[in-house]
Order: structure tokens, then sequence, then C-alpha cells
């Protein structure tokens, strides 16, 4: 079975623009306090996917994380995913899940509001949502 949160993290993974601002990378759920520092990306399902059978697609929305030790680092991770959401064409193209290594369609992946920022103890987060859609069965590379 797919996992969308492998398929955003591989997709946002492969913007060398994004992992020079955010040295820590992109983790699934909560970053870890030295990767926060660094600044990075985290990413997190908001409800459980919700999976239609009839068209073999899973749908779910997303909060995505960019944190760093200020906010201008923070802000300018947050614009960074920005452009790459809207430069890149996440409309109908497949990836590849880390995990497995099977392709899977996704049919979009758009980011619906953000960022809004707020400071986090020692850190900074500018925080963004995003919706998604995905092929629960493999396709042809």
């Amino acid at each position: 079975m797919i996992s969308s949160l492998e398929v955003i993290k591989k997709l946002l993974s492969s913007s060398s623009a994004l992992l020079q601002l955010a040295p820590g990378g992109v983790t699934i759920g909560p970053a870890s306090p030295a990767d926060q520092q660094k600044g990075c990306i985290a990413i997190a399902e908001i409800e459980s996917p919700t999976i239609n059978r009839y068209v073999h697609s899973l749908q779910a929305r997303y909060t995505i994380s960019c944190v760093a030790n200020s906010l201008d680092s923070s802000e300018a991770i947050a614009r960074t995913m920005w452009d790459y959401f809207y430069g890149e064409n996440f409309f109908n193209r497949k990836t590849i899940t880390q995990a497995n290594g099977i392709t899977y369609l996704v049919h979009y992946l758009y980011l619906t509001s953000g960022p809004t920022f707020r400071r986090q103890g020692l850190n900074y987060e500018s925080l963004m949502f995003a919706e998604g859609m995905f092929g629960i069965e493999p396709v042809l590379a």
C-alpha cells in the first residue's frame, strides 16, 4: 500500500533549493531538536486518509512545518516551498516511494494555506497546509 507521506518526502527531498535552506532534511512526523536547529521540513497527516476504491486513490490533508532557529530562515524555507510547489507541476506526475521502490501516480498535490509564523520554543515555525490525491495502484515506470 502507498504511503502518501513517503511520496511527499520524496518530492520535497528532490529539491536542491529546499535542502540547501533546510540541511536538517525532510522528516515524517516531529523533527529532532538538532534537525530543527539546522533548519528542516516536517510533514504530517492532519487526519486519516480517505481511500476511494472505485477510482483507486487516496486523498489526505497534511501539515508542512518549516522549522529553523530564526524567523528569517523558517520564512525562507516556506517561501522556497511555495515556489517549489507552484513552479513544479504536481498534477498527474509519477514518483517513487522510498520504502518499496514502486511507482505511484500523484493526481494532485497543492498548498491550501499558509505560511503562518510562530515561535516554537527556541525555534521558529512557518506552518503550511497541503492537500493531495495519490493513486493506490502501482503504475509502470
